[in-house]
């Protein structure tokens, strides 16, 4: 019986061992996430890079030779491009994202 009692006594040390590294385990999985967590809504807040979507755009426009020269020609978009013009800083373009010159904007004054 004294025997017994010990083999229990040394299980229920094994378990506690057990219990006691896997809430380590635990707590160091838990950090590891909320570091995740963290990083992932700093990266979500922080500005986006400028220079870095100018370069991949770039490099898409570069792929589409001709995009948005309809535009150009406009005469109200050379005046606003103009800089000895006397015309408005602001020009307000709207339409359907994609649609290009279909159906032709609609400049007049």
């Amino acid at each position: 019986m004294l025997v017994e009692s010990q083999a229990t006594l040394i299980q229920f040390d094994q378990f506690e061992q057990a219990r006691a590294t896997r809430e380590k385990e635990f707590q160091i999985m838990r950090r590891n996430e909320e570091k995740r967590q963290t990083i992932a809504v700093r990266d979500w807040l922080t500005a986006a890079n400028a220079e870095a979507d100018q370069e991949n755009y770039g490099e898409i426009r570069a792929q589409y030779p001709g995009t948005g020269d309809w535009l150009l020609q406009r005469r109200h978009v050379q005046a606003w491009l103009d800089p000895n013009s006397s015309s408005t800083p602001l020009l307000w373009l709207n339409g359907i994202p994609g649609a290009g010159e279909y159906p032709v904007p609609n400049f007049s004054s």
